[in-house]
C-alpha cells in the first residue's frame, strides 16, 4: 500500500473535525493529551504521546493520514500515515 499524500484541504477539514468534537463533547478531562484527526473520516485517537497514536493506527490496520495535536494547545505537527 502506498501512503496517502498530504493534501491542502486536509489541514482545514482536520481544524473542523476538532472544532466540532471541542463543541460537542468538550475536552477538560483531556488537556495536554496528544490527539490525532484523522481528515477523511474525522475519527479522532487520543494518546499519551504521538508514538501511542501511531501504534493504536497500526493496529486497527488504519493506512490515513494524521494531524496531531495537543489538547488545549494550538501548536500542531502533521506526521504522515502509518502503514501497517
Amino acid at each position: 500500500m502506498t501512503e496517502p499524500a498530504w493534501k491542502p484541504d486536509y489541514t482545514e477539514r482536520a481544524d473542523r473535525f476538532w472544532a466540532e468534537y471541542q463543541k460537542t463533547l468538550g475536552v477538560t478531562d483531556r488537556m495536554g493529551q496528544a490527539l490525532g484527526v484523522d481528515p477523511l473520516t474525522g475519527k479522532i485517537w487520543f494518546g499519551t504521546s504521538i508514538l501511542d497514536m501511531m501504534d493504536q493506527h497500526k493496529t486497527m490496520q488504519q493506512v490515513s493520514p494524521l494531524f496531531y495535536l495537543r489538547a488545549g494547545r494550538r501548536s500542531c505537527d502533521r506526521v504522515g500515515s502509518c502503514r501497517c
